[in-house]
């Protein structure tokens, strides 16, 4: 019985050690729910973690699904000065370890370039390096549609 609560409390101490908080913080002096439209900031530059390269897409309809149209920035000059006054560079970064694996999603103004708002999903149960990114990944975007309910 004994042998049964240890392993128990070890499973459980594994479990709490490898959660990790997923967040999002919007600015105080911006009404997010004011832009209409966003765009993927420098896509065609990304060269970071191969785990990440199907991130635009999963990032478009994230933001699709929340209200935002996405844009490609070459259709920037196609808004008018009131529809760019509504329109957010979007960018993500990654990082990873042995230890954990953590998705940052910024939204930045696009008439200022001041940050808006920003989304951190991570994740280290461990298992393998590429499923702890695609977990980090999905609990970022998670956070968006949680940010923009």
């Amino acid at each position: 019985m004994r042998k049964v609560f240890y392993s128990i409390f070890i499973v459980f101490a594994v479990f709490l050690i490898s959660c990790t908080t997923d967040k999002y913080i919007i600015s105080d002096s911006a009404d997010i729910h004011k832009y209409e439209f966003a765009t993927i900031q420098n896509i065609m530059g990304y060269t970071g973690y191969p785990s990440l390269m199907d991130m635009d897409v999963k990032l478009y309809d994230a933001l699709n699904e929340s209200g935002i149209k996405m844009i490609g920035e070459k259709e920037i000059d196609l808004l008018s000065y009131s529809q760019k006054e509504k329109l957010l560079y979007v960018k993500y970064s990654a990082t990873q370890n042995l230890e954990e694996s953590a998705v940052s999603i910024t939204f930045i103004d696009y008439s200022t370039l001041r940050p808006v708002a920003n989304c951190h999903g991570s994740y280290s149960m461990g298992w393998s390096l590429e499923s702890d990114m695609n977990h980090a990944v999905n609990n970022a975007l998670e956070q968006l549609k949680l940010m923009w309910k």
